[in-house]
């Protein structure tokens, strides 16, 4: 356990000194974790390997999700969430930055 702190904290220092080094490299970073973050998906149509990776969400929230969709025939609005056990208001403010409704489509199919 021990080892694996001192490892983490030494890659941590190692990453700081090469973002030092070459400036250009944490700016690559940043853009990537940047458009990572932009990306929404649309909670009507997104698949479960697509919700599976929606931070704090996981494999059961989005099983729940996809249960939850499927019972309503399309969430209105990312604030029904709610309404699904393990999603509380701090959970959604995390991951509604990752999701949206999009009310032009049609919900998938089941």
């Amino acid at each position: 356990m021990l080892l694996a702190l001192a490892l983490i904290c030494l890659m941590g220092v190692s990453l700081d000194y090469a973002f030092e080094v070459n400036p250009s490299l944490a700016n690559m970073v940043n853009v990537i974790e940047r458009h990572k973050s932009s990306q929404q998906i649309d909670i009507n149509r997104a698949s479960y390997a697509q919700l599976i990776r929606v931070p704090y969400l996981g494999p059961l929230g989005a099983g729940r999700v996809l249960l939850y969709r499927r019972r309503l025939g399309g969430l209105d609005s990312i604030k029904d969430l709610l309404a699904i056990q393990g999603i509380d208001k701090e959970r959604l403010r995390i991951i509604s930055k990752h999701l949206k409704v999009d009310h032009e489509n049609a919900p998938a199919p089941f």
